[in-house]
Formats: C-alpha cells, structure tokens, sequence
C-alpha cells in the first residue's frame, strides 16, 4: 500500500515550552504502527517514539493517536535549542518522501500578559550569539540535500524570503512594521548569506 502522511512544513516555539507537533495519516490501514524521527542538523535521523494507539510516553516525548488512527500528535516538554530539528512522522512499511515538520525553537523565556507577546529573558544571548544560532541550527535543516538541487529564479526568491522571515523572527520585528530588508540586514549583519552557504555547498 502507499498511505502517505502529512504535517505542516515548519513550526515555530519559545524555548521552555511544550512542542505539540501534529500528522495526518488519513490513509492509514491495518495496524501499521506510526513512528517518529527526528534529524538533527547534519545528523542522520534518529528514532524518538512509535506507538500503535492511544498514548504512548517515553523519557522525551509523548505520543497520542486518535481513536480512528487517522492522526497523531507528538509533544515535547519543554524543548531547549538543542531539539530544533526537522520531525518526520512515518508508517510502518509506509511511504516516506523525507518531507517532514522543521520545528524551530527560539531564544524566547516565555509568553507575555498580552496575546502573543513574548517577555525576552534579560541578558540572555548576545544578537551575535543568537544569529550563529540560527546560522548553526536552522539553516542546516533548511539546506540538507541543497548539493543536488537545481534552483530556479523563482527558489532564489523564496530563500532570501525565508532568510529575511528568520533575521525579523529573530528581532521580533512584527509585521506591520515598514522595515525595509536592508534595514534589517544591516541590523543583523549576518556575513554570508543562507544562498551563499547553499552555493559554497555546491562547490565542495
């Protein structure tokens, strides 16, 4: 059979707080037993939990399938930077096309008062400190397999897009604000860019 599952492509949590990543399966058939890896930057996938129905729990994760088994949800408590990685939610003798959950854990103490505000832990990491961060953790995610691929006009796009969402993430900048990119740029002062990195992988 080819029961395929579906997440979202990216999620975004504060360091500190419960991930809730959520897969479709709705294809599922029999009593294939859904399992859940986890890749770490340029690390091979490693297993985290597999269940078969209702919850299962283990030193670093929780599994919940709903009663159809049409669906789970994997939860990780209190994540910290280190569990930023890409979650690949999978059937047993399913097909598996490696696109899976990137859930990107920020440099972020805690909710604020007010609807989605955030309270920023004082003195916590340098801007410095926080683009290395992103550069060490999330973009290797981002870029795995970027050897073999054949970028297109449109892609080019769609990276330095992705690339300027996580510079204004990182400075909380909301999106009502008129910031233009190079204003941002120059705040961030990465260095190299993410499609630099990605051209200076081809060249190895």
């Amino acid at each position: 059979f080819d029961a395929k599952t579906t997440q979202p492509s990216s999620m975004d949590y504060p360091e500190g707080e419960d991930v809730t990543l959520p897969c479709n399966h709705s294809t599922i058939s029999g009593n294939e037993y859904i399992h859940w890896y986890r890749q770490s930057p340029s690390q091979s996938p490693e297993y985290v939990i597999h269940g078969i129905r209702g919850t299962v729990n283990s030193s670093t994760a929780s599994l919940t399938i709903s009663s159809d088994r049409k669906s789970s949800t994997l939860v990780l408590p209190q994540v910290t930077l280190r569990d930023t990685a890409v979650y690949y939610c999978v059937l047993r003798e399913a097909h598996w096309d490696r696109r899976g959950c990137t859930c990107a854990v920020s440099l972020v103490a805690g909710r604020g008062d007010t609807a989605g505000g955030a309270v920023t832990r004082p003195n916590l990491e340098s801007s410095r400190r926080r683009v290395h961060l992103v550069k060490a953790m999330v973009f290797p995610v981002v870029m795995y397999g970027c050897e073999s691929w054949t970028v297109k006009k449109a892609e080019h796009r769609r990276i330095d897009a992705f690339e300027l969402w996580c510079w204004k993430r990182l400075l909380r900048v909301p999106w009502t604000a008129r910031r233009s990119n190079q204003s941002i740029l120059k705040k961030i002062s990465p260095g190299i860019s993410l499609e630099g990195m990605m051209l200076k992988l081809k060249l190895q």
